[in-house]
């Protein structure tokens, strides 16, 4: 019949081999205020190749602050 936990089988894929594949490159995301780097993410660096900058919450500082994206 088939294998079972490959979630899907054959037809899926071949779908996702098909569909364009996007290119997303690890960050890391450091508090302006404590220097700590509290965040892990991904971004697509073709849409967005400036570097990222967002209020979240800091658990060192206790509050919500600037993370700004390091290399």
């Amino acid at each position: 019949m088939g294998r079972t936990g490959l979630g899907g089988g054959v037809l899926r894929g071949v779908l996702r081999k098909s569909e364009v594949e996007v290119v997303r490159t690890r960050i890391t995301l450091e508090c302006t205020e404590c220097k700590n780097r509290n965040y892990n993410m991904t971004k697509d660096k073709k849409t967005h190749p400036e570097r990222m900058e967002t209020k979240k919450y800091c658990k060192f500082c206790r509050s919500h602050t600037l993370h700004k994206e390091t290399k």
